[in-house]
């Protein structure tokens, strides 16, 4: 017998999602920390240099604060883009930072950002989680909206950040 692959192989992987997975499993989570602190969250994970929504529950409940699923956020200015840095093996924070030197966003290039970087990133390792940048959030949400987020690990390694969104005043 001859086995050889063919243009059909391709079929087979059609539609598989790594992250669909991740927002699969860890939806029931995300939805129990809702019900428990009362605010929303955002499961973020680093795609292509910049970190996008893979599951909100922002508008669920009551209470929505504009977002997207699928919405991509800079990673420099945000609590999980920081958070999921830090917890990157030393190799592949290098890989992601090379990447985000030719970001489009402001955020991810901006020289007072990366000045402070690896202090966020010892900070965000030693405390467990990282916060949101003050100018990022007063820009995006006019200081109305505080955000911290804290990894997820799968096996010893980083794939994704949960954050946490609360208003300021609260």
């Amino acid at each position: 017998a001859l086995y050889g692959v063919t243009a059909r192989t391709l079929a087979l992987s059609r539609g598989f999602d790594a992250t669909s997975r991740l927002v699969q499993l860890a939806t029931p989570m995300i939805e129990d920390l809702r019900t428990e602190i009362g605010w929303p969250s955002n499961l973020a994970t680093f795609d292509h240099g910049g970190m996008t929504i893979a599951y909100t529950n922002r508008s669920a409940h009551g209470m929505s604060i504009p977002s997207r699923l699928g919405a991509r956020i800079p990673v420099m200015a945000t609590a999980v883009g920081v958070v999921y840095l830090a917890h990157l093996p030393p190799e592949a924070l290098a890989a992601a930072l090379a990447q985000l030197k030719t970001s489009h966003s402001r955020w991810d290039t901006a020289p007072a950002l990366l000045a402070t970087l690896e202090d966020r990133l010892e900070a965000a390792r030693r405390n467990g989680h990282a916060f949101a940048e003050d100018a990022y959030l007063e820009e995006i949400y006019h200081s109305q909206i505080w955000a911290v987020a804290v990894p997820i690990m799968v096996g010893g390694r980083v794939v994704a950040a949960l954050s946490s969104l609360v208003l300021g005043s609260a």
